[in-house]
C-alpha cells in the first residue's frame, strides 16, 4: 500500500514538471524575452546567438563642398571709347558632400558633372582651395593628385571639413562655335530644301489634275 502511494506521489509529480515545463515554454514562444535581457551566459568556442545585435556600420566619412566658378573677363567700351577689361563675375554651385576616399580622377569626374562638362573640358591648372572659415585663408592649388592628397590630409583633420573649390570657367573656343554655327545652317538649309521640294511636288500634282 506504501509503494502504491509513493509510486502515485512520484507520477503526480512527474505530471507537474512537465506540465511546468510545457507552460514555460508556451510563455517564451507567445512573449520572447527582448533581445538586452537575453541570458549572456558565454557561449561555447564557435556557437554565435542568432539574436545576436550586429554592429552598425559607422557613415563614411565626407566633406562639405563650394564650388565658385569664375567667369572669364569681358572686354567693354567705356564712354571714351575706350576699351578695358571687366572684372569677372562669379557663381556658387552646391555645397556637394563629397567623401574623403575619393580618388583625383573621381573627384574630376564629380566636379564635370556638377557644372556640365566633360573632365577633359575643365581648366584643373585654375583649380584653387581654402577652408570656408575663417574666409581670409590662403588659396592653396590643388592642379594634380599630389596636392589633391594633400587637400584630403588636411580635411580628415577636422572634425566637420568644410572647403571652397574655385575654377575658371572653361571659355567656349571660336572654332567650335563656328563648327556649330556651320552645322546650325547646314540643318537649316536642308529643312528648307525639303519643304520646298514638297511644296513644288504639290504645285505638279495640282496642274496635272
Amino acid at each position: 500500500m506504501k509503494l502504491s502511494d509513493s509510486a502515485s506521489q512520484t507520477r503526480e509529480f512527474q505530471y507537474v514538471t512537465i506540465l511546468q515545463c510545457l507552460l514555460a515554454l508556451l510563455m517564451s514562444v507567445l512573449d520572447p524575452p527582448p533581445i538586452y535581457q537575453l541570458d549572456k551566459s558565454p557561449s561555447p568556442p564557435g556557437v554565435v546567438s542568432a539574436l545576436t545585435l550586429l554592429p552598425q556600420q559607422p557613415p563614411e566619412p565626407s566633406f562639405e563642398l563650394l564650388l565658385t566658378l569664375i567667369q572669364p573677363s569681358k572686354r567693354i567700351r567705356t564712354a571714351n571709347k575706350k576699351t578695358k577689361n571687366s572684372k569677372p563675375e562669379s557663381e556658387s554651385k552646391g555645397p556637394f558632400n563629397i567623401s574623403v576616399n575619393t580618388e583625383w580622377d573621381a573627384f574630376l569626374g564629380i566636379i564635370a558633372e556638377k557644372i556640365s562638362l566633360e573632365p577633359s573640358h575643365l581648366l584643373v591648372s585654375s583649380f584653387k582651395w581654402h577652408w570656408l572659415k575663417p574666409t581670409s585663408g590662403p588659396w592653396l592649388p590643388v592642379q594634380d593628385e599630389n596636392g589633391f592628397t594633400l587637400m584630403l590630409r588636411k580635411i580628415k583633420s577636422k572634425s566637420e571639413p568644410y572647403i571652397i573649390v574655385r575654377m575658371q570657367v572653361p571659355v567656349r573656343s571660336k572654332a567650335l562655335d563656328a563648327v556649330d554655327e556651320h552645322e546650325s545652317d547646314f540643318e537649316d538649309n536642308t529643312v528648307s530644301k525639303k519643304v520646298h521640294a514638297y511644296s513644288m511636288s504639290q504645285t505638279y500634282c495640282t496642274y496635272f489634275l
